[in-house]
């Protein structure tokens, strides 16, 4: 444990920014560790804990598609669920916790395991004030024993990882307002518009169940009327929420 924070305490104080802070977390954490990747995600707390992507990481992959993986963005995925149940996870065989997920969640973290064949990983979030601001995973091509000695340190270190992330807080408040602005009109509309897309596509499912057969076109063209008014006026909601930080969605079509 002494060894490990020594390192913390010396390695990353000098850093500027939230983003450098982290990579050079992730890098001391590697070399501790051992890992064969560990990745950091800076997160919004004013969203929840969405992550901002790309993510970094420390480690070479095996399969550059790995990469393109996480950078992509995700929503409902196994990344989320971590994030949402907020408390660590350590993982001794990820082949079968990535099982226990159904094939259409599949899309970020999940997906990353299968194609870099990760066999343990541990997920630490770490907090600061009590908001959601990083998380880390250090995955493992090799199965792990995650002992309690192991734990302790990482709940140690994530405390002091979180307590350095307040000096960010320093900064004059209206230096992160636009930003926050557009992440939370960002995540808002990212969020709202898979819950609708799915509610829409569950009753068109539900309509041929019924019928036996496919949607009858004047049916199936008032439901993308449907899409495309609420779609519309949802946009228009974050475009006067966010002031005009977010003047790229007035032409955003349904399909992007």
């Amino acid at each position: 444990m002494q060894q490990l924070i020594a390192s913390l305490l010396d390695g990353v104080e000098r850093e500027q920014t939230p983003r450098a802070f982290l990579a050079g977390v992730g890098a001391i954490l590697h070399e501790y560790l051992q890992a064969d990747l560990v990745i950091a995600y800076e997160l919004i707390p004013e969203t929840g804990g969405a992550p901002k992507l790309p993510p970094i990481w420390t480690g070479d992959f095996d399969n550059a598609a790995a990469g393109q993986i996480l950078t992509a963005k995700s929503q409902g995925g196994a990344l989320d669920q971590l994030i949402g149940r907020w408390e660590a996870c350590y993982e001794e065989d990820a082949p079968a916790w990535h099982g226990r997920f159904p094939s259409e969640t599949t899309r970020d973290f999940t997906q990353f395991i299968q194609t870099e064949s990760i066999q343990s990983f541990v997920f630490l979030p770490i907090a600061a004030q009590k908001e959601r601001r990083a998380a880390f995973i250090a995955a493992f091509r090799q199965p792990r024993i995650w002992r309690e000695e192991t734990q302790r340190t990482l709940k140690v270190a994530g405390a002091l990882i979180g307590s350095h992330l307040r000096q960010f807080d320093r900064l004059p408040a209206d230096a992160h307002a636009p930003q926050k602005r557009k992440a939370i009109a960002h995540t808002l509309y990212g969020k709202t518009a898979v819950v609708f897309k799915e509610q829409i596509d569950a009753l068109e499912r539900e309509i041929v169940r019924t019928l036996g057969q496919s949607v009858p076109p004047g049916v199936a063209e008032r439901l993308q009327m449907a899409r495309q008014t609420v779609f519309e006026e949802m946009r228009n909601l974050v475009i006067e929420a966010s002031g005009d930080l977010l003047v790229d969605l007035e032409t955003m079509s349904l399909a992007k």
